[in-house]
Formats: C-alpha cells, sequence, structure tokens
C-alpha cells in the first residue's frame, strides 16, 4: 500500500496533537510530527522553533530524495500578550508574529524550494480575527490576517502546483484558552470575550469535523479548493453542491479577504 505522507506541525498540544495521534492510527497515512517541545522528540517526531531549520531541512530533502509527495499541515500558534496596545511589550507582539506567521512563511519558503519539482498541498489554520476586529487581540489578529494573505497570494502565484488553504477552526477549548483565563483579567481579554470563553469552555471541541475536512480534501482528487479560508462551522464545504461548484467557487472571491465597497449610504 502506498501510504500518503502527512507532515504536522505544532502537534503539542490543541488541534495539532489531536491530528497526529488521530492520524497515525489510519492505515492508509504515514504521520510525520514536529514540535517545539524537545521532550516530545521520538522515532517520527521531530523538534522545530522558529529560526532552527536545520532538523526541517534535513527531514525535507530526505523525503524528497525518495520521490514523496508530502501534505503539510501547519497549526502553530498561540495568543500572544492581550490588551491594549499601549500597554503591550513590542518584543511580545514581534514574538507573536513569530510564532504566528512567519514560523509558517519559513516552513512554507523551505518546502517550496526543496519540493518545486513536484506538486503540493498545505493546510494551515487562521481564523480568530481575520475577517472582523478583535480587541485586545491585536499581534493576534493581524499575524493571522497575514496568513490568509499569504495563503491568498500562493495559490495565485503558484496555480496548480500547490493546493493551500486555510482553516478557521472555530472556538475550541485548548491549552491556549486555559492559559488566556489563567493569565488574563476580564479587563484585559475585554468583556464580551472573557465571558464568551469561560461561557463555552465546556462545550465540545469540534476537532473530529476538522479531521473530516482535512481527510477529504486530501483523499477526494476532485476536491482541488484552493486559495481559501474555510469555516469548518460556517461554510457548508461537506455539501454536494459545495463539491460541484469547487471550479466556480476557486475563480471567485468567496471565502476571500476582501474590502467591502458597497456605501452604507
Amino acid at each position: 500500500m502506498n501510504k500518503k505522507i502527512i507532515v504536522i506541525f505544532g502537534i503539542s498540544s490543541g488541534i495539532g496533537n489531536h491530528l497526529f495521534k488521530n492520524f497515525s492510527s489510519y492505515k492508509n497515512l504515514e504521520i510525520i510530527g514536529f514540535t517545539s517541545k524537545r521532550e516530545m522528540v521520538q522515532k517520527n517526531v521531530f523538534f522545530y522553533q522558529y529560526g532552527k531549520v536545520k532538523v526541517l531541512k534535513k527531514i525535507f530533502n530526505g523525503l524528497f530524495k525518495q520521490k514523496k509527495k508530502i501534505h503539510l499541515i501547519i497549526c502553530n500558534g498561540t495568543n500572544g500578550e492581550v490588551g491594549r496596545l499601549e500597554k503591550i511589550d513590542l518584543k511580545n507582539f514581534i514574538s507573536t508574529f513569530n510564532i504566528n506567521f512567519f514560523s509558517i512563511v519559513e516552513i512554507l519558503h523551505n518546502y517550496l524550494k526543496i519540493f518545486k519539482k513536484q506538486k503540493k498541498f498545505v493546510l494551515l489554520f487562521s481564523g480568530g480575527g481575520a475577517f472582523s476586529n478583535f480587541p485586545k487581540f491585536d499581534s493576534y489578529a493581524c499575524s493571522k490576517t497575514a496568513l490568509v494573505r499569504l495563503v491568498e497570494n500562493l495559490s495565485a502565484e503558484y496555480k496548480s502546483e500547490l493546493q493551500i488553504n486555510a482553516i478557521a477552526p472555530g472556538f475550541n477549548f485548548t491549552r491556549i484558552q486555559k492559559d488566556l483565563l489563567k493569565n488574563n483579567s476580564s479587563k484585559d481579554i475585554g468583556s464580551s470575550y472573557y465571558k464568551f470563553v469561560k461561557k463555552n469552555k465546556n462545550k465540545k471541541n469540534n476537532f473530529n469535523k476538522i479531521e473530516s475536512f482535512i481527510y477529504k480534501t486530501i483523499f477526494d482528487r476532485a476536491y482541488k479548493l484552493s486559495g481559501k479560508t474555510v469555516s469548518i462551522n460556517f461554510d457548508k464545504w461537506d455539501e454536494v453542491k459545495f463539491y460541484k461548484k469547487i471550479n466556480i467557487i476557486n475563480k471567485s472571491d468567496y471565502m476571500c479577504l476582501r474590502r467591502i465597497n458597497k456605501k452604507p449610504f
């Protein structure tokens, strides 16, 4: 059996950890993980942090020499420091961009450079503040918005060479959310979002739905959606009508980051 190879970044916790564990049980998949925690390194798990690309290049080059196509899933992410902009340490603002945006640029730069003669596949995670304002989460919202535009740019630049999309996973209560409540007050976070997180922290996470979308995009050859940000909970990505209209969707501004030109007066 020719197994499909999935390389997952950000497996230390949350969505990335769930995907790594569940996909590892699939007999038709070979899973490679990258983590920022050295203690998690094992046979098929490797260390990666922004700026430390030696192991990353080694793994990519090894897979390329074996003429193996790989599918990238990038789950790197942090809320960053929250609060009003003038109260935030700019070093922490920049650090959020390093984790949420520049680490992904670094991964993609090496992936596109090494696998330039192969068809390529990427899914990364955006959402949270990318399509509407997210007060008190400036570094997070801005870095995630930058990812959306990066997805759209690369899809247009590489066309049929690369299938790339962003996933807006919806609200999931993970370690990041736990730390958010633990280390910040309602005033820091903003009372409305603070109440929302507290209210929904026991709600069941939609990891399985995310997993279903990823599996579908990898295994269904006709599901050639690219350059879009897919809301797992809102968009009808699993309906037959959507499936049949993918070519039209790809040519449209649907599920893209755009300015609204319709005047409110």
